[in-house]
């Protein structure tokens, strides 16, 4: 398990937020020590959360928390971080004054937060990509 905190990279849009993935109870009390946000938040013991607060200067940071340690598949897991990064999506097309995103700038949206959250939560968990060569 990763032992600092990794803020992940936004390019769905430029703009004054920063996302985190938090798999630990370790890495959720790092991101309070941190100073960054104002209040501490609830840690899912079993499910996944959302947390959104906005900061000094307007900036805006997301933090997704899943508990690594619970018991479920890896399918089960991605399933929550899409539906996490969906609820991202949300917040950051509000804060845009987006009140009704196209059905494509939604998707893709869903998709690359989503794409971030795994990335992220593999590299946590330490689950490595599988390299594949192809032998002639």
């Amino acid at each position: 398990m990763s032992k600092k905190i990794n803020w992940l990279d936004n390019c769905v849009i430029r703009s004054n937020y920063s996302i985190s993935l938090c798999t630990t109870k370790k890495l959720y009390n790092q991101i309070i020590k941190s100073g960054k946000i104002e209040r501490p938040f609830d840690w899912p013991e079993s499910g996944a959360a959302l947390h959104t607060f906005c900061c000094k200067r307007g900036q805006q940071l997301h933090v997704v928390c899943i508990n690594a340690a619970f018991e479920r598949t890896e399918n089960e897991a991605k399933a929550l971080l899409v539906h996490e990064a969906t609820h991202m999506a949300q917040s950051i097309f509000e804060d845009m004054a987006e009140k009704k995103a196209s059905p494509e700038f939604e998707a893709y949206a869903i998709q690359r937060l989503s794409l971030v959250l795994f990335d992220e939560y593999d590299r946590q968990t330490k689950k490595k990509k599988a390299c594949t060569t192809k032998s002639k």
